[in-house]
């Protein structure tokens, strides 16, 4: 978590902790090398040995120098993860070029006076033109991602944007996606075969479940295209990637077979040949089916703002193009459950009386494993590109 309190100028000393006293711009982002604070070695009143103090946090000198590097470099690793902001760049020459022919393809020759986005609007299409786009305090615009074509793009055309403050932590330009898709369980494993005979055979083991199906893969958000002279307030915008689907359940194990039942007993007339034999064990329940793989979440989308001053544009700008979140991984299935044990073997009065057993029930199958999560996509940049270069008429 960054600390907002400011770092002192000229710094030679690292102090922990330290962070820039400055809201997130995208042309301003943060250098954790220069997040240092000058010490100065000063002797004490009577001349003894020198102190070590410094403006900031006080430093312990006798720290071992390999401790204070690690400390230090743990301390740059988790700046660095807080700052993972879209990555800054200007428009290159190919990109300039597509752009320009997009935007005069698509420029009508007449565009709206006024816009006025009172409450949440889902546009029809995903393109605007007008010369004044006004934002209510509830007002936002809203992008059904699924509706977008692959590698379609959204296009806001205006030579002014105004928000009020009173919409300050709410969202006016964002992209939406649909929550995530349930996938169907497998079938279920084959029972298993009952033993026909009559001589205690095992039941048949359960089949398998079968695994789970792998989680959908999450879209990438849609590029934003922002042409515009001059915002009013702060803007928030939001083209964050597609969460990746969730995988599949894995299928349940298919219950073990029925024991067989014993052998009958057999006399004559004058004794016992042969008693009833035993029942059969039950045959083993199947293994439970493993979880589908969750699937990977979407890329962010990049915010591409045209502009005369393209720099001072995107100072009015909060953008937010996290990458999508990564599907989880399904749960197994459960595990059949063993096959009832066969019955003894009938006796023979007067001779044979019964002394077998009924079979044991067969064992339950083995649990499966969850399958794993998906990876998480990456985030989205921010271009910036002068009308001057991309050497258009803009129609005001």
């Amino acid at each position: 978590m960054p600390i907002q309190r400011p770092c002192p100028l000229n710094c030679r000393a690292p102090i922990l902790g330290c962070a820039p006293d400055h809201r997130y711009s995208p042309i301003s982002r943060p250098s954790t090398i220069r997040h240092l604070i000058p010490c100065q070695r000063r002797p004490d009143a009577l001349g003894r040995k020198a102190a070590w103090k410094s403006r900031g946090r006080p430093l312990r000198p006798r720290l071992p120098r390999f401790i204070l590097s690690a400390v230090i470099s743990a301390n740059m690793l988790q700046a660095q993860q807080a700052w993972s902001q879209p990555l800054l760049s200007e428009l290159t020459l190919e990109e300039r070029q597509s752009l320009a022919i997009q935007i005069q393809n698509e420029l009508p020759r007449i565009m709206l006076p006024e816009l006025v986005i009172e409450r949440e609007l889902a546009l029809p299409s995903p393109r605007v033109f007008v010369q004044r786009l006004v934002f209510r305090p509830n007002g936002s615009i809203v992008i059904e991602g699924n509706t977008l074509t692959l590698g379609q793009s959204v296009l806001i055309v205006a030579k002014e944007i105004e928000v009020p403050p009173e919409s300050a932590g709410r969202v006016q330009i964002q992209v939406r996606w649909p929550p995530r898709e349930e996938l169907p369980p497998p079938q279920a494993g084959q029972p298993g075969e009952d033993s026909a005979f009559t001589k205690g055979q095992i039941g048949g083991e359960g089949g398998p479940g079968q695994k789970g199906g792998p989680g959908r893969d999450g879209r990438n958000a849609p590029d934003v295209i922002l042409v515009t002279e001059a915002i009013r307030g702060r803007i928030s915008i939001e083209i964050n990637g597609q969460p990746g689907g969730d995988g599949g359940r894995g299928g349940n194990g298919g219950r073990g077979g029925i024991g067989g039942q014993g052998t009958a007993a057999s006399q004559s007339a004058f004794d016992c040949r042969r008693g009833p034999g035993h029942g059969g064990d039950g045959g083993a329940g199947g293994r439970a089916g493993d979880g589908g793989s969750g699937g990977r979440g979407g890329n962010g989308g990049s915010l591409f703002v045209v502009a005369s001053d393209a720099t001072r544009v995107i100072e009015a700008i909060n953008l937010r193009s996290d990458a999508g979140d990564p599907g989880r991984g399904g749960p197994p299935g459960i595990p059949g459950q063993g096959g009832p044990g066969g019955r003894a073997g009938q006796e023979a009065l007067p001779w044979c009386k019964q002394t077998a057993h009924n079979g044991a029930p067969g064992p339950t199958g083995s649990a499966g494993t969850g399958g794993p999560d998906g990876s998480r996509g990456s985030i989205g940049s921010l271009k910036l590109g002068r009308l001057a270069d991309l050497r258009f008429g803009v129609p005001w």
